[in-house]
């Protein structure tokens, strides 16, 4: 926990979200995806933000200070941003279907 640093979460979860997106597009124009090449891919690229975000909530629950609840709350507004567009994505919802 020590190793977090509170002024970088906004722009490293910046990075890994642009990441994301690009993976979401690349993956999404597959013209045959199947699980492995779509689903496995957009799956470990979330696990991965996951668990690089984790022990920023843990720290942001049990301390609390301004500059830390700042970081987290605009990170949770990025990574909701990133859930509504991945749920909206066209060009995904057709490859998964």
């Amino acid at each position: 926990f020590q190793a977090i640093d509170v002024d970088t979460i906004e722009s490293e979860l910046a990075k890994r979200l642009e990441a994301d997106r690009a993976a979401v597009d690349r993956l999404s124009a597959l013209p045959e995806p199947t699980f492995e090449t779509l689903m496995m891919p957009l799956e470990r690229g979330d696990e991965a933000t996951g668990r690089w975000f984790q022990p920023i909530a843990h720290l942001h629950n049990v301390r609390d200070e301004p500059k830390l609840r700042e970081a987290y709350a605009e990170a949770v507004e990025q990574l909701t941003d990133f859930g509504t567009w991945v749920g909206q994505h066209a060009a995904l919802c057709a490859a998964v279907k």
